[in-house]
């Protein structure tokens, strides 16, 4: 049976507690990893103009990654092997759901504007709607969808008017496959032996598989490179800190305590913040529009918080 298919017995020990509390803190998790991803936007334009580009920061935000999540998992005990089930299992959830869609988004900065490969990035949490209802026989509530249409709507606003970004066809295919990609991410990570892995585990083996494939690839490429500002290598530097020991473990852990489909819509919140972070750190504007677009999003994400909040309660 294929890997991400094959969800495999769940041990007793591990994220048993399906209490209203531990959904609630899933529910959190999520937010506070979206909040930190909604910065990542911005260090990774400050790399660029530093010298980077889309594979070379992804390859050194795992790079760096690595040795800090050793010690995470030395101090607490836990062993930084994996099975051959595991391997394969991480290599399709963090390979294709992770490595690619953050280089392609990546990549597609040098031809949209963020906001508009931001908003385009976010079909993911349709596609894995989609994804659970073909494959996983899912029966999404209204409020489900009723929370879909609001927060893609709010992430479209978001983006802007697509028309005028001019010749930027290759940036809109790289942000759309990014989307399309990521959700691998969700469904590995929520369908398979990987939903009970210790999350500090999973994000070692995200740092590992980004760092190989991104590196591998950005040799062959030529676009590996050590030249850079000094802004860039610290922008870098916090680029992959932050996503490690923050961003990365939030939104695994949540998804570990939701579903994958929750996680998804409730990432939303990431142009929020980037668009506040946008204007604290790069002194862009705030539109009517832009506003608007998050007045969207905030109300998809009190749509499915209340609704899975009295779901567990009930």
């Amino acid at each position: 049976m294929h890997p991400l298919l094959n969800q495999g017995p769940r041990p007793k020990h591990q994220y048993s507690d399906n209490t209203m509390s531990q959904t609630a803190k899933g529910i959190l998790y999520i937010i506070l990893s979206a909040v930190l991803f909604g910065l990542m936007p911005i260090l990774v334009k400050l790399t660029v103009e530093g010298g980077s580009n889309g594979l070379n920061a992804t390859f050194f935000r795992g790079l760096i990654g690595l040795p800090i999540m050793l010690a995470v998992l030395r101090l607490r005990g836990i062993p930084a092997t994996f099975s051959a089930s595991e391997w394969k299992t991480l290599s399709l959830t963090f390979g294709v759901g992770a490595a690619v869609t953050i280089t392609l988004l990546y990549l597609s900065y040098a031809y949209i504007p963020v906001g508009v490969a931001t908003s385009l990035h976010f079909i993911y949490p349709a596609a894995v709607t989609l994804a659970y209802v073909l494959f996983f026989k899912a029966r999404p509530k209204a409020v489900v969808w009723l929370a879909l249409a609001a927060c893609l709507a709010g992430v479209f606003v978001l983006g802007g008017n697509i028309s005028d970004i001019g010749q930027g066809l290759p940036g809109i295919i790289m942000a759309l496959a990014s989307g399309l990609t990521f959700t691998c991410y969700f469904i590995g990570l929520d369908k398979t032996e990987l939903k009970y892995m210790p999350f500090h585990k999973l994000t070692f083996a995200l740092c590992l598989i980004t760092s190989l494939s991104c590196g591998i690839l950005g040799l062959l490429t030529g676009q590996l490179t050590l030249e850079l500002t000094f802004q860039a290598w610290v922008c870098t530097v916090m680029l992959s800190v932050l996503t490690t020991l923050g961003a990365a473990g939030l939104l695994q852990r949540g998804i570990q305590l939701t579903d994958g489909t929750t996680a998804a819509i409730l990432s939303t919140f990431e142009p929020i913040t980037s668009f506040m972070f946008a204007a604290a750190i790069l002194g862009e504007a705030i539109t009517s529009s832009q506003l608007l677009g998050c007045g969207f999003i905030v109300m998809s994400v009190i749509l499915l918080t209340s609704s899975k909040v009295k779901t567990k309660s009930g």
